[in-house]
Protein backbone atom coordinates (compact mmCIF):
# COMPACT_ATOMS: atom_id res chain seq x y z
CA UNK A 1 0.00 0.00 0.00
CA UNK A 2 2.70 2.53 -0.12
CA UNK A 3 3.69 3.06 -3.93
CA UNK A 4 6.70 1.96 -4.97
CA UNK A 5 6.20 2.12 -9.03
CA UNK A 6 4.66 5.30 -10.01
CA UNK A 7 2.32 5.13 -12.92
CA UNK A 8 0.35 7.24 -14.93
CA UNK A 9 -3.34 7.97 -16.31
CA UNK A 10 -2.02 6.53 -19.74
CA UNK A 11 -0.78 3.33 -19.18
CA UNK A 12 -3.31 2.32 -16.51
CA UNK A 13 -5.92 3.24 -19.48
CA UNK A 14 -3.99 0.48 -21.36
CA UNK A 15 -4.02 -1.86 -18.58
CA UNK A 16 -7.74 -1.41 -18.06
CA UNK A 17 -8.14 -2.11 -21.55
CA UNK A 18 -7.76 -5.78 -20.40
CA UNK A 19 -10.82 -5.60 -18.29
CA UNK A 20 -13.21 -4.23 -20.44
CA UNK A 21 -12.99 -0.74 -18.70
CA UNK A 22 -12.79 2.72 -20.32
CA UNK A 23 -10.57 5.67 -19.55
CA UNK A 24 -8.97 6.73 -16.71
CA UNK A 25 -10.65 9.59 -15.01
CA UNK A 26 -8.69 9.72 -11.50
CA UNK A 27 -5.69 8.16 -10.23
CA UNK A 28 -4.62 8.20 -6.81
CA UNK A 29 -2.07 6.35 -5.05
CA UNK A 30 -2.72 5.09 -1.79
CA UNK A 31 0.29 5.94 0.74
CA UNK A 32 -0.10 3.70 3.42
CA UNK A 33 1.72 0.83 4.18
CA UNK A 34 4.79 -0.96 2.84
CA UNK A 35 4.80 -3.99 0.77
CA UNK A 36 3.48 -3.50 -2.30
CA UNK A 37 2.09 -0.38 -4.61
CA UNK A 38 -1.46 0.43 -4.65
CA UNK A 39 -3.41 3.18 -6.90
CA UNK A 40 -7.23 3.94 -6.40
CA UNK A 41 -8.18 4.12 -9.93
CA UNK A 42 -11.81 6.08 -11.54
CA UNK A 43 -12.80 4.68 -14.98
CA UNK A 44 -15.41 3.51 -17.03
CA UNK A 45 -19.00 5.23 -18.02
CA UNK A 46 -20.77 4.91 -15.63
CA UNK A 47 -17.75 5.47 -13.58
CA UNK A 48 -16.85 3.33 -10.89
CA UNK A 49 -13.56 3.13 -8.38
CA UNK A 50 -11.04 0.36 -8.29
CA UNK A 51 -7.77 -0.37 -6.36
CA UNK A 52 -4.93 -1.31 -8.51
CA UNK A 53 -2.21 -3.37 -6.72
CA UNK A 54 1.51 -3.89 -8.39
CA UNK A 55 3.39 -6.85 -6.53
CA UNK A 56 6.62 -5.81 -5.77
CA UNK A 57 8.31 -8.76 -4.41
CA UNK A 58 5.93 -12.14 -4.82
CA UNK A 59 6.50 -14.04 -7.57
CA UNK A 60 3.87 -13.95 -10.19
CA UNK A 61 2.46 -17.47 -9.29
CA UNK A 62 2.75 -16.84 -5.79
CA UNK A 63 -0.09 -13.53 -6.75
CA UNK A 64 -2.09 -15.70 -8.67
CA UNK A 65 -2.83 -18.52 -5.65
CA UNK A 66 -3.41 -15.00 -3.57
CA UNK A 67 -5.87 -13.96 -5.88
CA UNK A 68 -7.63 -17.31 -6.52
CA UNK A 69 -7.55 -17.51 -2.81
CA UNK A 70 -9.55 -14.13 -1.90
CA UNK A 71 -11.73 -14.89 -5.02
CA UNK A 72 -12.89 -18.19 -3.06
CA UNK A 73 -12.88 -16.28 0.55
CA UNK A 74 -15.19 -13.76 -1.45
CA UNK A 75 -17.56 -16.13 -2.59
CA UNK A 76 -17.97 -17.95 0.51
CA UNK A 77 -19.06 -14.51 1.90
CA UNK A 78 -15.93 -13.28 3.27
CA UNK A 79 -16.15 -9.66 3.58
CA UNK A 80 -12.84 -8.75 1.08
CA UNK A 81 -12.89 -7.42 -2.21
CA UNK A 82 -12.49 -10.38 -4.75
CA UNK A 83 -10.28 -9.68 -7.93
CA UNK A 84 -11.23 -8.92 -11.41
CA UNK A 85 -11.40 -11.17 -14.07
CA UNK A 86 -9.40 -10.18 -17.57
CA UNK A 87 -11.77 -9.74 -20.50
CA UNK A 88 -11.62 -12.93 -22.60
CA UNK A 89 -9.36 -15.08 -20.34
CA UNK A 90 -10.91 -14.84 -17.34
CA UNK A 91 -7.51 -14.16 -15.37
CA UNK A 92 -7.68 -13.22 -11.97
CA UNK A 93 -3.63 -12.17 -12.54
CA UNK A 94 -2.14 -9.53 -14.83
CA UNK A 95 1.02 -7.88 -15.69
CA UNK A 96 2.04 -3.99 -15.23
CA UNK A 97 5.47 -2.73 -15.77
CA UNK A 98 6.92 -6.59 -15.69
CA UNK A 99 5.33 -6.97 -12.50
CA UNK A 100 2.05 -8.89 -11.78
CA UNK A 101 -0.70 -6.84 -11.08
CA UNK A 102 -4.06 -7.42 -9.99
CA UNK A 103 -7.61 -4.90 -10.10
CA UNK A 104 -10.14 -5.11 -7.32
CA UNK A 105 -13.01 -3.53 -6.71
CA UNK A 106 -12.97 -0.40 -4.49
CA UNK A 107 -14.87 -0.78 -0.86
CA UNK A 108 -16.01 2.91 0.07
CA UNK A 109 -15.19 1.90 3.89
CA UNK A 110 -13.68 3.48 6.73
CA UNK A 111 -10.19 2.65 8.16
CA UNK A 112 -10.33 3.25 11.80
CA UNK A 113 -7.00 3.61 13.29
CA UNK A 114 -8.35 4.59 17.19
CA UNK A 115 -11.03 1.99 17.24
CA UNK A 116 -13.46 1.62 19.89
CA UNK A 117 -14.51 -1.72 21.89
CA UNK A 118 -17.31 -1.99 19.51
CA UNK A 119 -14.72 -2.15 16.52
CA UNK A 120 -12.40 -4.40 18.11
CA UNK A 121 -15.62 -6.75 18.69
CA UNK A 122 -16.91 -6.39 15.07
CA UNK A 123 -14.00 -7.31 13.84
CA UNK A 124 -13.24 -10.22 16.43
CA UNK A 125 -16.57 -11.87 14.58
CA UNK A 126 -14.97 -10.90 11.04
CA UNK A 127 -11.50 -12.57 11.71
CA UNK A 128 -13.81 -15.87 13.35
CA UNK A 129 -15.47 -15.59 10.47
CA UNK A 130 -12.79 -15.61 8.00
CA UNK A 131 -10.96 -18.55 9.72
CA UNK A 132 -13.98 -20.59 9.39
CA UNK A 133 -14.67 -20.09 5.89
CA UNK A 134 -11.01 -20.77 4.87
CA UNK A 135 -10.64 -23.99 7.53
CA UNK A 136 -11.52 -26.66 4.21
CA UNK A 137 -9.56 -24.60 1.73
CA UNK A 138 -6.56 -26.81 -0.09
CA UNK A 139 -4.43 -23.18 0.58
CA UNK A 140 -1.48 -25.06 2.14
CA UNK A 141 1.28 -21.68 2.22
CA UNK A 142 4.51 -21.36 4.53
CA UNK A 143 5.88 -18.12 5.69
CA UNK A 144 7.71 -15.50 7.95
CA UNK A 145 4.70 -17.02 10.68
CA UNK A 146 6.30 -20.70 10.80
CA UNK A 147 9.47 -20.99 13.30
CA UNK A 148 11.11 -23.06 10.42
CA UNK A 149 10.77 -19.86 8.50
CA UNK A 150 10.69 -17.12 11.23
CA UNK A 151 13.86 -18.10 13.66
CA UNK A 152 16.40 -18.49 10.44
CA UNK A 153 15.25 -15.49 9.02
CA UNK A 154 15.45 -13.17 12.28
CA UNK A 155 19.05 -14.61 12.93
CA UNK A 156 20.37 -13.82 9.31
CA UNK A 157 19.05 -9.81 9.84
CA UNK A 158 20.41 -9.71 13.01
CA UNK A 159 24.07 -10.80 11.78
CA UNK A 160 23.17 -8.29 8.86
CA UNK A 161 22.35 -5.28 11.62
CA UNK A 162 24.68 -6.07 14.33
CA UNK A 163 27.63 -4.08 13.49
CA UNK A 164 25.25 -0.63 13.19
CA UNK A 165 22.46 -1.80 15.70
CA UNK A 166 24.17 -4.20 18.14
CA UNK A 167 21.21 -4.12 20.86
CA UNK A 168 18.99 -5.19 17.94
CA UNK A 169 20.39 -7.41 17.00
CA UNK A 170 20.75 -9.19 20.50
CA UNK A 171 17.14 -8.59 21.04
CA UNK A 172 16.27 -10.53 17.59
CA UNK A 173 18.29 -13.47 17.72
CA UNK A 174 17.45 -13.67 21.63
CA UNK A 175 13.73 -13.93 20.74
CA UNK A 176 14.45 -16.64 17.48
CA UNK A 177 15.91 -18.88 20.16
CA UNK A 178 12.83 -18.61 21.73
CA UNK A 179 9.83 -18.70 19.18
CA UNK A 180 12.18 -22.02 17.70
CA UNK A 181 10.74 -23.83 20.99
CA UNK A 182 6.95 -22.23 20.59
CA UNK A 183 4.44 -24.94 19.68
CA UNK A 184 2.50 -25.21 16.53
CA UNK A 185 1.31 -28.19 15.75
CA UNK A 186 -1.43 -29.45 17.49
CA UNK A 187 -3.03 -25.28 17.46
CA UNK A 188 -6.28 -25.19 15.96
CA UNK A 189 -5.72 -23.95 12.12
CA UNK A 190 -5.68 -22.93 8.64
CA UNK A 191 -6.09 -20.21 6.44
CA UNK A 192 -5.04 -16.97 8.23
CA UNK A 193 -4.26 -13.60 6.92
CA UNK A 194 -1.24 -12.81 8.74
CA UNK A 195 -1.25 -9.28 8.28
CA UNK A 196 -4.44 -8.01 9.84
CA UNK A 197 -3.33 -4.62 11.15
CA UNK A 198 -6.29 -1.68 11.34
CA UNK A 199 -4.87 -0.38 7.79
CA UNK A 200 -6.12 -3.66 6.47
CA UNK A 201 -9.64 -3.32 7.90
CA UNK A 202 -12.66 -0.81 6.69
CA UNK A 203 -15.46 -0.25 9.20
CA UNK A 204 -19.07 0.63 7.56
CA UNK A 205 -19.66 3.88 10.44
CA UNK A 206 -22.54 2.32 11.50
CA UNK A 207 -23.78 2.28 14.91
CA UNK A 208 -22.51 -0.62 16.07
CA UNK A 209 -19.96 -0.91 13.16
CA UNK A 210 -19.71 -3.91 10.95
CA UNK A 211 -16.27 -5.09 9.23
CA UNK A 212 -17.22 -4.10 5.36
CA UNK A 213 -13.93 -5.47 4.22
CA UNK A 214 -10.20 -7.18 5.08
CA UNK A 215 -7.63 -6.15 2.56
CA UNK A 216 -4.45 -7.12 1.12
CA UNK A 217 -3.74 -11.06 2.06
CA UNK A 218 -0.61 -11.60 0.49
CA UNK A 219 0.76 -12.62 3.55
CA UNK A 220 -1.95 -15.43 3.79
CA UNK A 221 -0.69 -18.54 4.79
CA UNK A 222 -1.89 -21.52 6.29
CA UNK A 223 -1.05 -22.03 10.31
CA UNK A 224 -2.50 -21.57 13.39
CA UNK A 225 -5.57 -19.36 14.10
CA UNK A 226 -3.93 -17.95 17.15
CA UNK A 227 -1.18 -15.92 15.02
CA UNK A 228 -3.87 -13.69 13.42
CA UNK A 229 -5.27 -13.03 16.69
CA UNK A 230 -1.93 -12.41 18.24
CA UNK A 231 -1.37 -9.55 15.29
CA UNK A 232 -4.48 -8.31 16.10
CA UNK A 233 -4.13 -7.88 19.63
CA UNK A 234 -0.18 -6.41 18.88
CA UNK A 235 -2.21 -3.44 16.68
CA UNK A 236 -5.81 -2.93 17.25
CA UNK A 237 -5.35 -3.70 21.31
CA UNK A 238 -2.25 -1.92 22.08
CA UNK A 239 -2.18 1.25 23.88
CA UNK A 240 -0.53 2.49 26.92
CA UNK A 241 3.01 -0.19 26.86
CA UNK A 242 1.07 -3.29 26.47
CA UNK A 243 -1.86 -4.96 24.68
CA UNK A 244 -5.37 -3.72 27.03
CA UNK A 245 -7.43 -5.76 28.99
CA UNK A 246 -10.23 -3.90 28.09
CA UNK A 247 -9.55 -4.50 24.26
CA UNK A 248 -8.25 -7.83 24.66
CA UNK A 249 -11.53 -9.17 25.91
CA UNK A 250 -13.81 -6.90 23.46
CA UNK A 251 -11.81 -8.86 20.91
CA UNK A 252 -11.62 -12.39 21.54
CA UNK A 253 -14.88 -12.34 23.60
CA UNK A 254 -16.78 -11.78 20.29
CA UNK A 255 -14.02 -14.27 18.04
CA UNK A 256 -15.21 -16.76 20.57
CA UNK A 257 -18.82 -16.08 20.20
CA UNK A 258 -18.11 -17.31 16.63
CA UNK A 259 -15.47 -20.07 17.04
CA UNK A 260 -14.19 -21.26 20.97
CA UNK A 261 -10.76 -20.91 21.71
CA UNK A 262 -9.12 -24.44 22.96
CA UNK A 263 -6.97 -24.36 26.57
CA UNK A 264 -3.88 -24.81 24.40
CA UNK A 265 -4.72 -21.34 22.42
CA UNK A 266 -4.90 -19.29 25.47
CA UNK A 267 -1.77 -20.68 26.78
CA UNK A 268 0.31 -19.82 24.43
CA UNK A 269 -1.33 -16.73 23.42
CA UNK A 270 1.62 -14.62 25.27
CA UNK A 271 4.34 -16.40 23.29
CA UNK A 272 2.74 -15.82 20.41
CA UNK A 273 1.98 -11.85 21.14
CA UNK A 274 5.47 -12.20 20.87
CA UNK A 275 6.21 -13.83 17.64
CA UNK A 276 4.05 -10.91 16.21
CA UNK A 277 6.24 -9.02 16.74
CA UNK A 278 9.44 -10.72 15.88
CA UNK A 279 8.38 -10.84 12.65
CA UNK A 280 7.02 -7.65 11.52
CA UNK A 281 10.30 -5.94 13.19
CA UNK A 282 11.68 -8.36 10.59
CA UNK A 283 9.74 -7.05 7.71
CA UNK A 284 10.62 -3.57 9.00
CA UNK A 285 14.22 -4.29 9.64
CA UNK A 286 14.32 -6.00 5.94
CA UNK A 287 12.95 -3.09 4.12
CA UNK A 288 13.84 0.40 5.59
CA UNK A 289 17.38 -1.02 7.40
CA UNK A 290 18.78 -3.47 4.87
CA UNK A 291 17.17 -1.38 1.67
CA UNK A 292 15.46 -2.87 -1.29
CA UNK A 293 12.72 -1.21 -3.66
CA UNK A 294 12.32 2.64 -2.36
CA UNK A 295 9.29 4.50 -1.84
CA UNK A 296 8.24 7.19 -4.30
CA UNK A 297 5.01 8.04 -2.24
CA UNK A 298 4.21 7.62 1.74
CA UNK A 299 6.55 6.84 3.91
CA UNK A 300 8.73 3.77 5.81
CA UNK A 301 7.81 2.00 9.13
CA UNK A 302 10.07 2.26 11.95
CA UNK A 303 11.72 -0.63 12.83
CA UNK A 304 11.91 0.42 15.96
CA UNK A 305 8.57 0.69 16.88
CA UNK A 306 7.98 -3.40 16.84
CA UNK A 307 11.48 -3.21 18.79
CA UNK A 308 9.87 -1.64 21.78
CA UNK A 309 6.89 -3.41 21.62
CA UNK A 310 8.91 -6.79 21.37
CA UNK A 311 11.04 -5.59 24.87
CA UNK A 312 7.66 -4.87 26.51
CA UNK A 313 6.16 -8.02 25.46
CA UNK A 314 9.15 -10.04 26.50
CA UNK A 315 9.06 -8.47 30.03
CA UNK A 316 5.72 -9.78 30.92
CA UNK A 317 2.61 -12.18 29.29
CA UNK A 318 1.08 -9.44 27.58
CA UNK A 319 3.43 -6.44 27.62
CA UNK A 320 1.93 -5.07 31.52
CA UNK A 321 -1.22 -3.84 30.86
Amino acid sequence: MGVYTSLDAAEVTAFLAGYGLGRVSALEPIREGIENTNYRVTAGTPERRYVLTVFERDAPEVVAETLRLTAELSARGVPCPGPLAARGTGALLSTLRGKPASLVPFVDGEAVMAPGNEHLEALGRALAELHLAGADLPFDRGGAHRADTLCPLAERLAERVRSAEPALAELMAAEAAVQAEVPETGLPGGVIHADLFLDNVLFDGGSPPRVKALLDFHLAGRGPWLFDLAVVLDDAGWGGGGVRGERARAFLGSYRAVRPLEPAEFSLLPAYLRRVALRFLCLRVERFLLGGPQLVAGHGKDPREYARRLEILRAGPAGGA
